[in-house]
């Protein structure tokens, strides 16, 4: 039987007397199978790098069993406002036929913050190394480098700096080449290091 046709039939029934009458049945094949989407229902981002739900919705397709073709619509979208913060946030989307089936695909979205801070000078320009010359005579605080100096992460904003690592305190009057390293950590713990070399 072909969807959407109506076939008439024509029943012939006899009672126990032998009287014969004829019945008349229509017949009218519907479609009530719903559209299936097929696709990656999770898919993981980076909060500096996020993906599109246009990018996500043309990942997957829609098969009907009548209809050629099915569009997919977005019906719920909690990532797109949310494509910077780290967590993991659903997208529905729908399939609807031309007789009205309609189907449901959830999509989950992990949003992660994969990248350190990124160190800036007072000038506003990338930087991750500062060399400072000084006589054994003079003080140097590593104090001073960072209030030259800021770390900024793509998700929380500015953030702490911290010293790592320092080969120079108590050093100061001895004549040589030191390191000094600072760290910034966002809340998700990526590290980015700046050096100071002295």
């Amino acid at each position: 039987f072909e969807i959407g046709k109506i076939y008439s039939n024509i029943l012939k029934v006899t009672d126990s007397n032998g009287v014969e009458d004829f019945i008349i049945v229509n017949l009218n094949v519907v479609d009530t199978e719903a559209p299936v989407i097929y696709g990656s229902k999770n898919f993981v981002v980076s909060a500096q790098n996020p993906m599109s739900v246009t990018a996500i919705k043309n990942s997957l397709f829609a098969v009907d069993n009548v209809d050629e073709s099915v569009a997919i619509l977005v019906k719920r979208d909690d990532y797109t406002e949310n494509a910077n913060v780290p967590g993991v946030y659903m997208i529905e989307f729908s399939a609807q036929d031309s007789a009205g089936n309609y189907t449901y695909f959830d999509v989950y979205v992990t949003v992660n913050d994969v990248h350190g801070p990124v160190f800036y000078n007072e000038y506003g320009q990338k930087v991750n190394k500062m060399e400072v010359y000084k006589s054994t005579d003079s003080v140097f605080v590593y104090k001073e480098v960072i209030n030259l100096i800021t770390a900024v992460d793509a998700v929380d904003g500015e953030v702490a700096i911290s010293v790592y690592k320092d080969n120079y305190t108590g050093k100061g009057d001895i004549p040589g080449s030191y390191t000094l390293i600072l760290r910034a950590m966002d809340s998700q713990e990526n590290k980015s290091y700046f050096t100071v070399d002295v």
